[in-house]
């Protein structure tokens, strides 16, 4: 198989389309047919340098890594202790929301919200809910139904409290993952 894949007259018609020019002398490169460790200077040794370095196998120990390790520790503890107050915050908010969106006739529907946070760490979870018997028939409720208070704050009362307050929500929880 040929060294090269032009023959020389084609090289430099190629370089002169290419570059608008023609080949200079000195440009012309490595003879036609020479292998390739002898055409670029240093290249066989650099080639068994890098084979040699290949083969080599290093073990040792990373300086270091311990106090990274135990910082990386702490960390995780720290977050960890903090899903849940965060979590805490979370459902507050959502549930002061809920409440002041929640359709008002006799008041019982609004003072029924209730929330619990229940869990640690990855496990924690935070639910809201509403005691009135008749919430999600308000809660899902068409636009035919009149309340007291003004339409938009009655339909999906819940649901747009947490809807409309995503970067509230993500805010504190930012703050409370932040490392202190």
């Amino acid at each position: 198989m040929p060294d090269t894949l032009f023959s020389g007259d084609e090289a430099e018609d190629l370089f002169e389309r290419t570059y608008g020019r023609p080949i200079r002398p000195n440009e012309r490169g490595p003879r036609p047919g020479a292998p390739l460790a002898r055409q670029i200077p240093g290249a066989a040794g650099a080639r068994s340098q890098a084979q040699a370095l290949m083969s080599k196998r290093y073990s040792g120990r990373i300086r270091g890594l311990d106090v990274v390790e135990a910082n990386m520790r702490r960390l995780a503890k720290k977050m960890k202790a903090n899903v849940r107050p965060a979590m805490t915050q979370v459902v507050t908010l959502i549930q002061r929301e809920s409440m002041e969106r929640t359709p008002i006739r006799t008041g019982f529907l609004r003072a029924s919200h209730r929330s619990t946070v229940r869990g640690t760490g990855r496990k924690t979870v935070g639910t809201i809910f509403v005691t009135a018997s008749y919430a999600l028939f308000v809660h899902e409720a068409s636009p035919a139904v009149k309340f007291r208070s003004a339409w938009p704050r009655g339909r999906k009362y819940l649901e747009r409290a947490v809807t409309d307050n995503l970067d509230k929500i993500l805010a504190i929880i930012k703050r409370w993952m932040r490392p202190r």
